[in-house]
């Protein structure tokens, strides 16, 4: 499913399971760094996987 975002990217809903220690650890995350969930693990996967590429 594609939403649109602000970036102008769209969005795609993925749906993830996590052990429910490591979900309340970011929650707590999130909430310390007053973002959604979402945007927590947008932000920890933008730092893990690094400046962003482009092929062409």
């Amino acid at each position: 499913m594609l939403h649109p975002q602000s970036s102008s990217q769209p969005a795609v809903k993925l749906v993830i399971r996590l052990p429910a220690q490591m979900r309340e650890r970011l929650a707590e995350v999130a909430q310390t760094n007053h973002r959604s969930m979402n945007s927590e693990i947008i932000s920890i996967l933008e730092r893990a996987l690094g400046p962003q590429t482009s092929i062409a």
